[in-house]
């Protein structure tokens, strides 16, 4: 038996084909459960955003003497750079820390699921910041669709599965 007590053996027969990896060693998560994760994450992220941007508002109202037009064009064109950059890094460094961490988001934590390596492993650091920046490909949260394995651009760049925990 394996050390990993995640790790399933390879004659595990409880296991169903769509619940195996490529490799047959790993209990995925479902794609439901994939995209419950992606809600609760995303819900999450749009918080901890919203108060960011409400912060860099409040700081920007605070310290700007905005006289023309222009400026106040000026001004929401600067706004809304900061709170888009801000929501990339929001969303990043949250799964970076959650995931680094714990092995798991708020999203994972609720659905009974966790990040590893392909291996089974804890996943490095530098697979988990490379799994966070994969996240900000456009449509990544579409490379899901058709497939038939749950597994999405950024478990397969980054070399990382979510498996079943319960």
């Amino acid at each position: 038996m394996s050390e990993n007590p995640y790790a399933v053996t390879m004659s595990d027969e409880n296991l169903s084909p769509e619940d195996q990896s490529p490799a047959g060693a790993l209990p995925l998560a479902t794609q439901g459960q994939r995209f419950a994760n992606l809600i609760i994450d995303n819900i999450v992220t749009q918080l901890l955003a919203a108060g960011g941007g409400f912060l860099i508002g409040l700081y920007m109202a605070a310290t700007s003497n905005i006289t023309t037009e222009l400026q106040a064009q000026q001004m929401r064109a600067t706004a809304e750079l900061l709170g888009t950059l801000m929501g990339v890094a929001i969303g990043t460094l949250y799964y970076v820390f959650m995931e680094a961490v714990f092995q798991r988001s708020l999203g994972k934590l609720v659905t009974g699921t966790m990040v590893v390596a392909a291996d089974g492993s804890r996943p490095s650091f530098g697979k988990i910041l490379g799994r966070s920046f994969a996240r900000i490909i456009p449509f990544e949260a579409f490379s899901f669709l058709g497939s038939k394995t749950p597994t999405g651009w950024h478990d397969t760049l980054s070399g990382t599965r979510v498996v079943k925990t319960r």
